[in-house]
């Protein structure tokens, strides 16, 4: 399906979670986020701005890898030694409990990890930065433990600290971490609990990267059955289970952008060119989505009774007509996700016509986030001039950044203005996605 999968690695300092994450990843052959470095970072950068509150936007970070090790630069200065001094580090910990330096981390993180298969470790991340990981673990270790493994790093490095400072430290850090207002450290509910007291660093690796093996080889199955769609009945979850195998064998149906994907109330609007883009729509879809129909449809005692089932919703006119507009706004209001194809009806081209004003209507309405969607291939597997499918054709789903139809309230101040902006950048993300690469 084209999706990444994440290892969240939480836990207390020095209960191994960085030398354990690089082995994990390298183990896997995922990508290695370390979050602490980005923190040391932004603390590095920090001590050297004359203004008391630096402005963080201007924060530029980055990693270059260069012969299979990952080197770490602010701007263009190498700062991958610097920031590994007991000096940052300490002020790593102090500076990581400001909600903006946290944010502005969090936001690095997600960025970097965006396509990628990742193994990333920190204090929050299987809890805030990345809460839907496919696999969370919480390292941890005794106290006396972990103080020996810090001291044991220093000494190597040079250091004059004594073990009992080194102690001292970590309990402060640690009443630090967990006792912060904004995004403490917990052990989450989900999370596999590692304690590395006892354990070499190989028997804690071979641990998480079996555990991850098992996961990654469930995952397929597990979309299938569809978490998120916990709440919904279980003929619709069957008809989607079915759906999707259908669409793996057939159509060889890959999904793409998953991570964009918004809970909460939300328009799915998806390009139209094919009578395969509704399934596709709603087997793509993580969460219980509804859908809409032309009453026409219902008419037929085999689909009409279907219909119902996977929650799609008989209407006599189209997205821009008012009662049709009250009836999907009356799903968003109960924070529901709801399909709606902004084009209106399907392309005989393959090219994404002019959007029509309903979408952004709704999104006025419901104050709501829309989810620009573009389907690939299903054109080529069933035009509109065809009366059958032609079968293997590769059918591609991919999910965009979502529009916030709040962001146009802050931006202008004419409700035309906003609909109209909002509806152009929909287009031009619709089309920007059903023209992309599919490969």
């Amino acid at each position: 399906m084209g999706k990444s999968f994440c290892v969240a690695i939480d836990g207390p300092s020095s209960s191994g979670k960085s030398t354990v994450a690089k082995s994990v990843a390298r183990e896997l052959g995922f990508f290695h986020i370390d979050s602490g470095a980005i923190y040391r970072a932004l603390a590095w950068w920090m001590e050297r701005q004359t203004e008391a509150i630096p402005n963080l936007d201007c924060f530029s970070y980055h990693i270059v890898e260069k012969g299979g090790k990952l080197f770490h630069y602010v701007g263009n200065i190498d700062v991958s030694s610097e920031i590994r001094s007991p000096y940052i580090s300490q002020r790593s910990s102090e500076i990581a409990v400001l909600s903006a330096v946290r944010k502005k981390v969090n936001e690095l993180q997600r960025e970097i990890a965006k396509g990628r298969s990742v193994v990333i470790e920190g204090r929050d991340i299987g809890s805030v930065v990345f809460p839907h990981a496919d696999v969370k673990i919480f390292l941890t270790a005794d106290l006396s433990e972990r103080a020996r493994r810090r001291y044991e790093e220093f000494k190597q490095k040079g250091g004059v600290h004594t073990l009992e400072e080194v102690q001292k430290d970590l309990l402060e850090r640690d009443t630090r971490d967990r006792s912060r207002e904004d995004a403490p450290l917990v052990q989450c509910p989900d999370a596999y609990v590692v304690d590395t007291t006892e354990m070499t660093v190989g028997e804690v690796i071979e641990k998480i990267v079996t555990l991850t093996k098992r996961r990654k080889a469930s995952s397929f199955w597990r979309f299938l059955v569809g978490e998120k769609r916990s709440g919904a009945s279980a003929v619709y979850k069957i008809i989607v289970f079915c759906s999707l195998v259908l669409y793996k064998i057939f159509f060889r149906l890959e999904i793409k952008g998953i991570e964009n994907y918004p809970e909460g109330a939300l328009i799915i609007a998806p390009n139209h060119s094919s009578f395969l883009d509704p399934p596709a729509i709603g087997i793509a879809c993580p969460n219980e989505v509804h859908c809409l129909a032309k009453s026409y449809l219902f008419e037929n005692k085999l689909i009409g009774s279907i219909l119902p089932k996977i929650n799609t919703h008989p209407v006599s006119g189209d997205a821009g007509d008012l009662g049709v507009l009250k009836r999907i706004s009356e799903f968003l209001l109960k924070g529901k996700q709801v399909i709606i194809f902004p084009e209106g009806t399907r392309s005989e081209t393959n090219e994404v016509a002019p959007l029509k004003r309903g979408v952004a209507l709704l999104a006025s309405m419901a104050k709501c986030r829309v989810i620009p969607v573009g389907i690939k291939g299903a054109y080529e597997a069933w035009p509109k001039n065809k009366k059958f499918p032609r079968l293997f054709c590769k059918i591609t789903v991919i999910f965009g950044k979502p529009l916030d139809w709040k962001d146009y309230e802050k931006k202008y101040s004419n409700k035309k203005q906003m609909q109209s902006e909002f509806t152009k950048d929909l287009e031009e993300a619709i089309k920007a996605l059903s023209s992309c690469d599919k490969s």
